[in-house]
């Protein structure tokens, strides 16, 4: 599945899901008490708590330890902080459209070239097994007869034994250097020379070069993990912009926006504005009624000052 460039909507989506506010459709409609309670149930869900009983229609709103009143300055910060999260995110869409359109050129090479990468690789995968097996046939036989001549060479054991106290000593003192060297020696006693390299070869077979459509795959494989990447960096700024909250917790955060929301979805842009007009206007009057049940006269005051910037960053 490749990605797709999201629209305003998703990025607004983007901006608010990772504090898990999903913002379920309602109708401007409803009474009241749904609407507190839908906004409740939504906020407890962000902390696995108990799903809030709904208030009597007749009620006003009620603050508590989840319902904080949305105050002036509360607002103020809520706006900045959805800010800080959509400067955060911004750059996502340019590459996510990266991104898409790697994927879809890798998927358009391999469709016409995956049989032919596949047999190669697997022939690469049989010649390397195959030489690795026959490369350590020749190490151990060759370390077989060395240890056997060493053995019977009272020079050469001596030598031996001298070079395996000084790779001891060198261990004991982390001399690195010093074992290196060590292995160096050794090495050349009983590492495959030039010929046995040729034998191999000739027994294994060449490994099949890459191909042009091959090495354009691989390179765009890792283009498409920078780019991976580069979008998880983006996403967890936009995660540390939502997680400063103000000193709410984030139940207190998940119901200041789903309350928000209520509000928004009470008062939908005009037209001409580029979004869809006001309901009706006996739905609005309920609405209205609503309304002066589940927000306070100073927090509707605050909400229609901030009306525009609202509607800007949780609706596009």
């Amino acid at each position: 599945m490749t990605a797709r460039q999201p629209g305003i909507r998703a990025l607004r989506i983007l901006l608010i899901a990772s504090l898990l506010l999903p913002f379920l459709a309602r109708s401007s409609d409803a009474g009241f008490g749904d609407l507190m309670k839908k906004a409740k149930d939504t906020a407890a869900k962000a902390t696995g708590q108990k799903p809030a009983e709904a208030p009597a229609e007749g009620a006003q709103v009620v603050y508590d330890d989840v319902t904080l009143e949305l105050t002036g300055n509360r607002l103020d910060h809520v706006i900045a902080t959805l800010e800080k999260a959509r400067a955060a995110g911004s750059g996502r869409a340019d590459l996510l459209a990266k991104l898409d359109q790697a994927q879809k050129e890798r998927e358009t090479l391999w469709d016409k070239n995956g049989k032919q990468i596949e047999g190669a690789r697997t022939k690469r995968d049989d010649v390397a097994g195959c030489s690795r097996e026959n490369y350590q046939q020749i190490t151990h036989q060759r370390m077989e007869e060395y240890t056997k001549k060493a053995m019977g060479d009272p020079a050469m054991y001596q030598r031996f034994a001298q070079a395996a106290a000084q790779y001891n000593e060198a261990a004991a003192r982390g001399d690195t250097t010093a074992i290196n060297k060590l292995h160096e020696i050794l090495n050349a006693e009983v590492l495959p020379t030039r010929e046995d390299s040729a034998a191999v070869r000739k027994k294994c077979g060449t490994p099949p070069p890459t191909s042009a459509a091959e090495a354009r795959i691989d390179e765009l494989d890792k283009q498409i993990a920078a780019l991976q990447d580069q979008i998880r960096a983006v996403d967890a700024k936009v995660a540390d912009a939502q997680a400063e909250a103000g000193g709410m917790t984030r139940a207190q955060w998940a119901m200041a926006l789903e309350r928000i929301q209520m509000y928004l979805e009470a008062h939908p842009a005009k037209s001409g504005s580029g979004s869809k007009s006001g309901s009706s206007s006996g739905s609005s009057s309920g609405s209205s009624a609503n309304l002066k049940r589940a927000f306070s006269e100073a927090e509707l005051a605050a909400l229609e000052k901030r009306l525009e910037k609202l509607r800007v960053l949780l609706v596009g």
